[in-house]
């Protein structure tokens, strides 16, 4: 997500909604790293739920909306649209990180953090791989298919994820 909306903010914007948008560009790329904090966010909120720490995810809800609120009153008045996304942003990451200590039971280690600090990093492999692609001026359709092929690839080379976990992924479900 952040590698796509990050590498291909301007075509994405352009495709949607037309050139004469391309300011909104910097929102949609602050939009990805967004959408990957408050992936992580939601993950860590039903382990807390699921370790009955409800209360202590709501208090760290209230603050991290707080930071969101502060973030919005500062950041918007100068910047529009991207002092929004920064601030949403902002109040999305205080959330993931309020909840690691309440996703953790008893202190032993349950989140498998270096399977997602390899995965962070196959997806920093790949943003480079896209910009990368786009400075030697590759076709933006080009890029994402390389991409859609690197990104399973990598995650296999480094052993995050296996075939039969992708082939489940990819697996046509019945409707319904």
């Amino acid at each position: 997500v952040i590698v796509g909306l990050g590498c291909y903010a301007d075509v994405i914007v352009t495709l949607l909604a037309g050139p004469q948008f391309l300011d909104a560009a910097d929102a949609v790329r602050i939009t990805g790293f967004t959408l990957a904090a408050g992936s992580l966010a939601a993950i860590l909120e039903f382990a807390a739920y699921a370790l009955e720490r409800a209360g202590g995810a709501l208090r760290v809800k209230a603050v991290s909306s707080a930071v969101a609120l502060v973030g919005l009153l500062m950041l918007v008045p100068g910047n529009g649209a991207v002092g929004t996304a920064t601030a949403v942003l902002l109040g999305e990451a205080t959330f993931a990180v309020g909840l690691i200590r309440l996703a953790t039971p008893d202190g032993r280690r349950v989140m498998p953090w270096p399977r997602m600090a390899l995965t962070a990093l196959v997806g920093a492999v790949c943003a480079a791989l896209a910009l990368l692609l786009l400075r030697a001026g590759v076709p933006w359709f080009i890029g994402v298919a390389a991409l859609m092929v690197a990104y399973p690839a990598l995650l296999l080379l480094f052993r995050v994820t296996t075939i039969e976990q992708l082939r489940t992924l990819t697996a046509k479900q019945p409707p319904g």
